[in-house]
């Protein structure tokens, strides 16, 4: 049978899980550990610092290569490391096992295939109070196992047009980035073209653009920003000047002006009055939150509940009506009443009404590992893996390593050496990232896969958002200077290779939460590409033919720069600005103040000083002031 828990949810073809199962049962397979086999786990990978990983995900798995038996299960919460005893290392060696593997990229996502004897094996034991923390590992571990687990790794297999994807949704951080995996990689059915809003036949929500989905009867306001990345369902209205990033509106929300909603999910019927401001926080039904209020980051507000005028509710908080609950938890109502009525006061106001629900039972550690907003990597005890350009460069470098030790150890940490070491890492992280980026603009239907990496790959690599964008700016650059869809920047050419190649969500996964003084740099970096005659660019020469290896042969060479010369920079600032990238209307402006007020150097006075760009800043910064009079 199956066993599923309430909060997951998965798309995949399990069949061949099933198959596997039904066979191991039916022949009464024992494997290595000699076992009967009871279930398979169904696992999804997951990278450390994967944002649908749970703190109870930290863990390392020990599986047989071949027929998938988890040997043994690790946890990592309070320990960098996992030691295989000498009984696991004599199991590997025995003539029925083809080896061992550690995994530390799969995750529980609440799947189970049973076979009868697991609802016995319950019916005997009270000890067991959850599937995946209790039943799990204490077949595993056990030292005499009669009952064996198997392991079956959702992945999407050769020749297949779906992607295998699964989560499971315990808490409002991990609820929330399943929404957001949702409009990111179109988990079919949670799409949110065919799904619809509400039960019954409700509206569906329509693409809109800039990762933007919202029903027909949605009414936004005059100078809205919404997206990257917003849904918004039936029958909600938005006030002029409101901004919504990363965010889930639900259906009948009333939303006022000059409102800022980032990355939270608001639930039905909310009416949101002017000039709030709701940063990473999980709103339920029917709540009200009056004028020139904060909800700050990783808050819970339950239904019914309304925050009066010019309020600051504190990061973390939880607040509820006591008239919603059930009348069964007596120990809610014995916590509230410790709770400081001066300071609810204080956050929910004269006008406001609600309760504050005591925290002093969670650690800053279990709130941050829960709430929106928040991640389990400064949690996760096991050093994150560095990354290498090359295997031959990193043998070189461990041999020179080899050979600084062996001078002394004080040369390994003097700062030259450090400071080689920062530089490798730099120059590492941008060889991947231009990796994956060039990939995504040659394949568009995977570019979100390839974001989905490059995301992964930053946090491993303790970097940020504007070090990514500083990396794919000049590749961007580079791919449609020379495209044959391409060229020099012209506004309807770019604006279709743009659309076509995906660049828009490229850009904005990585840009959307920048201010315009972050974006400064990234106008150095195309004056810098527009200033250099030729660029060095790889050809590939196609498939090798058969018999010759599977490798793709490159060749480096020099050409032109389609891009070169002050009249282009101009052409290319006015392209950007068209295409809305890199936020042109405050950033540009910003960018040439800061560089004209500096000393400049011969070759880009001729840039700089063009009369054409000097006439397109300053329209550019009349264009805002006449917005903010409008205002």
């Amino acid at each position: 049978f199956l066993l599923m828990h309430v909060s997951s949810f998965i798309r995949a073809d399990i069949r061949p899980a099933i198959a596997a199962h039904k066979e191991r049962t039916a022949t009464k397979f024992r494997g290595v550990s000699g076992g009967e086999a009871v279930m398979t786990q169904l696992l999804a990978r997951a990278s450390p610092s994967n944002a649908q990983r749970l703190l109870d995900d930290d863990v390392a798995l020990l599986v047989e290569s071949q027929t998938k038996e988890v040997i043994a299960s690790f946890s990592l919460k309070k320990r960098a490391e996992v030691e295989l005893g000498e009984d696991l290392i004599q199991l590997a060696a025995t003539p029925s096992s083809c080896g061992f593997q550690v995994h530390y990229d799969l995750v529980d996502i609440g799947v189970y295939l049973c076979a009868p004897k697991v609802q016995e094996l319950f019916s005997v034991s009270f000890d067991y109070v959850s599937v995946k923390r209790d039943f799990i590992p204490d077949l595993i571990n056990r030292e005499i196992k009669l009952d064996a687990i198997y392991a079956y790794v959702l992945e999407t297999q050769e020749g297949e047009n779906d992607v295998a994807y699964a989560s499971c949704c315990t808490d409002p951080r991990t609820y929330y980035h399943t929404c957001r995996e949702a409009l990111e990689r179109w988990t079919y059915p949670l799409v949110p073209d065919t799904r619809t809003a509400g039960s019954g036949h409700a509206p569906q929500l329509r693409y809109r653009g800039r990762g933007v989905y919202q029903a027909d009867s949605v009414s936004p306001g005059l100078r809205c920003e919404l997206g990257p990345l917003v849904a918004i369902e039936d029958s909600t209205t938005i006030g002029d000047g409101t901004t919504i990033r990363h965010s889930f509106i639900g259906s009948k929300c009333k939303i006022g002006r000059n409102v800022l909603i980032e990355g939270s999910i608001l639930f039905g019927n909310v009416e949101i009055c002017d000039n709030v401001k709701i940063s990473n926080s999980l709103l339920f039904t029917d709540i009200k939150i009056l004028e020139d209020t904060r909800v700050g980051d990783s808050c819970v507000l339950g239904g019914g509940v309304t925050i009066g005028r010019g309020r600051v509710v504190p990061p973390f908080t939880r607040i509820f009506l006591p008239s919603r609950l059930r009348k069964s938890e007596a120990e809610v109502a014995d916590a509230v009443a410790h709770a400081d009525a001066h300071t609810e006061k204080e956050i929910i106001g004269e006008d406001g009404e609600g309760r504050l629900w005591p925290m002093q039972r969670w650690s800053t550690e279990k709130l941050q590992t829960i709430s929106l907003g928040c991640s389990t990597a400064p949690f996760i005890k096991l050093p994150l893996p560095s990354f290498a350009v090359d295997e031959d460069e990193s043998s070189e470098e461990e041999e020179s390593d080899d050979e600084a030790v062996s001078d002394g150890e004080a040369s390994a940490s003097s700062p030259v050496a450090s400071h080689k070491r920062d530089q490798g890492d730099d120059s590492a992280f941008a060889s991947e990232i231009r990796a994956m980026c060039q990939e995504g603009l040659s394949e568009p239907q995977h570019m979100q896969h390839k974001v989905l990496e490059m995301k992964s790959f930053r946090l491993a690599s303790n970097k940020t958002d504007l070090e990514v964008a500083q990396v794919i700016l000049p590749v961007f650059l580079e791919t449609i200077a020379f495209a044959a869809d391409g060229g020099a920047p012209k506004k309807d050419t770019w604006e279709k290779f743009i659309a076509t190649r995906r660049a828009g969500l490229l850009f904005s996964s990585f840009l959307s939460n920048a201010h315009p003084e972050d974006l400064v740099p990234l106008w150095s970096i195309c004056l810098d590409f527009c200033m250099r005659p030729t660029r060095t660019v790889s050809v590939y020469s196609g498939p090798q033919k058969e018999g010759e290896g599977d490798d793709t042969e490159a060749e480096t060479v020099t050409r032109d720069n389609p891009l070169f010369g002050s009249t282009v920079f101009c052409s290319l600032c006015e392209v950007l600005h068209s295409c809305d990238l890199l936020d042109a209307d405050l950033s540009l402006p910003l960018w040439y103040r800061h560089k004209t007020q500096g000393d400049l150097r011969e070759d880009e006075k001729a840039f700089l000083n063009s009369p054409r760009l000097k006439a397109f800043v300053e329209w550019l910064e009349e264009e805002d002031a006449s917005d903010e009079d409008d205002e």
